[in-house]
C-alpha cells in the first residue's frame, strides 16, 4: 500500500479456506486492510473478475487494473517482492498442474523447470 500511495488495501480469500480466512483476518486487525470473501472459482488469473468483485469497478477491454486505480498482486508476487528488499535471488516458481494428469499437483520448482518435468510431477493422463 505504502509503495503504491494506496489509502486501502484488500486481500482476496476463498471462503471455503477457513484456516487462511482466520489467519488474514487476525492478521489485518487494527489496519488498514480489509478481507474480502471469495466464492469457490478458479479465477485463472482473471483479474477483471477479481477488480469487479472486490471494487465494483470494470477494467475497460484490453485495459489493466492500474487504469482503474487498482493494484493487484498475487501472493507469490509478494513473497518476491519481500525475498527481493531482504536481498534474496528469486529462485523458484509457484504453479498448479491440473486438468488432464492423474493427479494435480500444485509445485514449487526451480526457475528454468520444463514443462515436461512439471507435467511428470502430475503423473500422465489417466
Amino acid at each position: 500500500m505504502e509503495a503504491v500511495g494506496a489509502k486501502t488495501g484488500v486481500i482476496a480469500v476463498k471462503a471455503k479456506k477457513v484456516q487462511a480466512v482466520e489467519a488474514v483476518e487476525a492478521a489485518c486487525r487494527k489496519s488498514e486492510v480489509k478481507v474480502q470473501l471469495l466464492g469457490d472459482y478458479y479465477p485463472a488469473g482473471d483479474e477483471y473478475d477479481l477488480v469487479h468483485e472486490v471494487t465494483g469497478r470494470l477494467i475497460p477491454p484490453a485495459g489493466i487494473p492500474i487504469q482503474v486505480g487498482v493494484v493487484v498482486n498475487n501472493v507469490e508476487t509478494l513473497v518476491n517482492i519481500a525475498a527481493a528488499a531482504a536481498g534474496k535471488p528469486v529462485l523458484h516458481k509457484t504453479l498448479t498442474v491440473a486438468g488432464a494428469v492423474r493427479e494435480p499437483v500444485t509445485l514449487h520448482v526451480p526457475i528454468g523447470t520444463s514443462f515436461r518435468a512439471c507435467l511428470e510431477a502430475a503423473g500422465e493422463p489417466p
